[in-house]
This record gives C-alpha cells, sequence and structure tokens, in this order.
C-alpha cells in the first residue's frame, strides 16, 4: 500500500468520504480510533498490501478495532499495519461494500479470495 492507492480509494469514495488518513497506523493505534463505517486495507510488516476489508457499523464508534478483533477471532489473523479510508456515518452499507469491492478488483490483494463484479456507486 502506498500514498498513490490510496489516493485511488479516496476517488473511489468520491462524497461519501467522512477524511482522509493518508498514512499507515500501527494495530495497537486502530483500538484508539473512531471509525464506525469505512474500508480497511491490511498490510504487512514491509507494507505490502495483503487484504481489503469494510465495516459499515454506524452504532459502534470503534468499529474498525471490533472488526480487527473479529479477524483475529475468526483467521488468527493481523496486520501489523493498517491504512484506513473512514466514509460518512450515513453511507449505506451497499455502497460500503461496493466501494471495498472495486479496490479488490483493482489492488488484487493475496488475501481476498472473491472479487465483485462492478457496480455504480453514486457520489452523494
Amino acid at each position: 500500500m502506498n500514498a498513490e492507492r490510496y489516493n485511488t480509494a479516496v476517488s473511489l469514495a468520491g462524497g461519501h468520504l467522512r477524511l482522509r488518513h493518508p498514512k499507515p497506523v500501527l494495530m495497537d493505534e486502530v483500538s484508539r480510533m473512531r471509525m464506525s463505517v469505512g474500508i480497511y486495507f491490511g498490510c504487512s510488516i514491509d507494507g505490502r498490501l495483503d487484504y481489503v476489508g469494510s465495516v459499515a457499523r454506524p452504532e459502534d464508534p470503534k468499529a474498525c478495532w471490533s472488526r480487527m478483533r473479529e479477524h483475529k477471532s475468526q483467521k488468527g489473523k493481523l496486520w501489523p499495519w493498517l491504512w484506513v479510508l473512514p466514509l460518512k456515518d450515513t453511507t449505506p452499507k451497499w455502497i460500503v461494500r461496493a466501494i471495498e469491492g472495486q479496490l479488490i478488483d483493482l489492488f488484487q490483494p493475496p488475501g481476498n479470495e472473491k472479487h465483485h463484479p462492478p457496480r455504480f456507486i453514486p457520489f452523494s
């Protein structure tokens, strides 16, 4: 993952973007972040993109951290670094998933197994 790829993700988010966070975050820092809706990019210790995921839980201000704990319990894996793309809490889940799918198809991270059909993402 790098700044160029992050900027591509920002462009796909369009009007759904809540704020830019154009740098990686150590996993320990994620527990202090407030991100209820957004896209996350799991990266290896050397910074290579391994996984693109999403979270859409507007009622949980620490939803990204909650999702990371689920990854740990389901797959036994956490990444040392995350890049995050916080989206507005009002972003519908289907739009979050559409953005996630487009990014998976575009970046083809090795940790993602499925691809998504292209969808029109309204910029609102």
